[in-house]
């Protein structure tokens, strides 16, 4: 089992884990070789989740067996807008390239 761990109490709206067996030379990998995984809320049969209570850091988990040695860590967070409305929701979003030792 893995778990990655954010450095925040924010619970992220979406939390996606692809995965790779090799980067090119430039660092960046082929994403025709890779898998997407959609982490779900809380534990269950997916493969990958992710959890948080208050005042609790979030946590991704995720089964090893089914990794490549390559993951990107995709998260997005909801930024509501002061004006009001649910309209006006934007996002942010972080991007992190792991390397998996065997």
């Amino acid at each position: 089992m893995l778990t990655l761990t954010f450095g925040t109490r924010q619970l992220p709206s979406r939390v996606v884990l692809y995965s790779y067996p090799e980067v090119g030379r430039n660092g960046v990998p082929d994403e025709t070789d890779g898998r997407e995984e959609r982490c779900l809320f809380a534990e269950g049969s997916a493969t990958c989740w992710y959890q948080g209570r208050e005042g609790e850091e979030v946590r991704v988990f995720a089964d090893r067996a089914d990794l490549g040695e390559f993951l990107v860590l995709h998260a997005a967070w909801p930024v509501l807008s002061t004006q009001g409305g649910t309209d006006d929701v934007d996002m942010v979003s972080g991007s992190w390239l792991l390397r998996i030792d065997p």
